[in-house]
């Protein structure tokens, strides 16, 4: 059993309660994502496809970056991180990240969709 967040306060319909609510999926995906880590996955990138330039690819690059961090430096870490998942989340080529803080409270993984192994090295 996953244990579900305290009932949000924040009024229904709110931008913060459905940035609430989005984060909280984007958490169970990423949750999911891990738990299928060694075993093969398949996307159904159709509606993707259509959605994109003629340039479309048919294939997405899974980054997946695995880090421990001391107890000292976890604030300072949380910190770089969020702005690094800001940043990348606005790349154009981008179609999702992610990161996942495993029960341990020091390990965090970093899941990242790029189109092209191009774009992810820029």
């Amino acid at each position: 059993c996953v244990p579900r967040a305290a009932p949000s306060l924040l009024p229904p319909g709110s931008p913060e309660a459905k940035e609430e609510g989005l984060e909280v999926q984007i958490n169970r995906l990423a949750e999911l994502i891990g738990r299928l880590e060694d075993k093969t996955l398949w996307f159904d990138l159709h509606q993707r496809l259509s959605d994109s330039e003629s340039t479309a690819c048919a294939y997405l690059l899974l980054v997946r970056d695995e880090m421990t961090v001391a107890h000292k430096h976890l604030g300072e870490f949380c910190s770089s991180l969020k702005q690094y998942l800001k940043s990348v989340a606005g790349e154009r080529d981008c179609f999702h990240v992610t990161a996942v803080k495993l029960p341990d409270g020091v390990t965090f993984i970093v899941y990242e969709f790029w189109e092209t192994e191009e774009d992810w090295k820029r």
